[in-house]
């Protein structure tokens, strides 16, 4: 059975103009930082790669993850694993991976790493036992396209296949209305015994406070605008 989360709407942003001091005695200025909102003319859901383009193209470049995650049309989906079988490992129970399902859309982050795939959006586009997946990294500099997500994963070598085929395996030619030259494969759950519930997510973010600490930013982009429904994606 999936339960809702309605969490009031954190604030990103901390006053302007005024001055604090550090553990060093200097006085600093607060940085602003304005949570991004969904813009005029933005899809009312988030169901494909083609809405998840025309999302960040109506939003201010450079476009952040967490300015894509705030924006995004709510209600949601939240799925959170600790497990560190991923190319986006979770470090902790306390840093999850973190999973968004919009429909057959399922949107996967980390909120913790040190490598570049910190920095990108895993997407999964379900078509029955398999699915389609792509990718964004960000920050995204220029408008997209959907076929620039789907070609994000293919082998470096240019060959056929994506690279995706290496922990997903049985990787197929994408049925139509899929374009040429993208492909399915199996789709792998986090395991059981290893979810984070969105209570615990919800203790995190409350321990972050107005913390402005990407990790915190993206805890809070998640959660905290709009109704957000707990999901069990684990096998």
């Amino acid at each position: 059975m999936l339960s809702t989360l309605h969490l009031t709407t954190i604030a990103c942003s901390v006053s302007s103009g005024n001055s604090s001091t550090s553990d060093t005695g200097s006085p600093f200025e607060a940085e602003i930082l304005t949570p991004c909102e969904t813009p005029d003319g933005a899809p009312s859901e988030i169901n494909s790669f083609e809405d998840v383009a025309n999302l960040i193209n109506l939003l201010p470049k450079p476009v952040t993850l967490v300015c894509f995650l705030e924006a995004i049309p709510r209600p949601l989906e939240i799925s959170a694993t600790a497990s560190q079988q991923s190319v986006q490992p979770a470090n902790g129970r306390e840093n999850p991976r973190i999973f968004l399902f919009s429909n057959s859309l399922v949107m996967a982050f980390a909120t913790f790493g040190k490598d570049h795939d910190t920095n990108a959006l895993e997407l999964s586009q379900m078509t029955g036992p398999v699915s389609v997946k792509g990718e964004v990294s960000f920050p995204v500099m220029t408008d997209i396209t959907a076929t620039d997500i789907y070609q994000s994963i293919r082998l470096i070598s240019g060959g056929p296949g994506t690279r995706c085929a290496q922990c997903h395996g049985q990787e197929n030619p994408a049925p139509s209305p899929f374009p040429a030259n993208t492909f399915t494969t199996n789709i792998r759950k986090p395991p059981s015994g290893l979810d984070v519930s969105i209570e615990a997510l919800n203790d995190e973010l409350e321990l972050c406070g107005d913390s402005q600490d990407e990790r915190c930013r993206r805890i809070r982009a998640a959660l905290s605008h709009g109704d957000i429904w707990s999901r069990i994606f684990s096998n």
